[in-house]
């Protein structure tokens, strides 16, 4: 596997990591494929992934690019690869 391809799935692991600190239930998987708002999600809670996000990966989202809360768990591991990859 290339250097890049080992980056892209450190990125996903530690977003979906975060994702799941903050949306799973304990013991359950989080379900990558869904809105986060089915997950419980309010746009607040998006905002403030998104900032969690921001600071973990030392990467800066303008406004229009935050996460929402209809957004999936795989968009948002997505929307952070690519602005990693800038």
């Amino acid at each position: 596997m290339s250097a890049a391809g080992t980056t892209v799935i450190r990125i996903r692991e530690r977003v979906l990591s975060i994702l799941a600190d903050e949306l799973a239930h304990p013991g359950e998987p989080l379900d990558v494929n869904v809105p986060i708002n089915t997950l419980g999600a309010d746009s607040l809670d998006a905002i403030e992934l998104t900032m969690e996000v921001e600071s973990e990966f030392k990467i800066s989202f303008s406004d229009d690019e935050w996460f929402t809360a209809e957004m999936t768990a795989m968009q948002i591991v997505e929307r952070v690869v690519a602005k990693v990859a800038k």
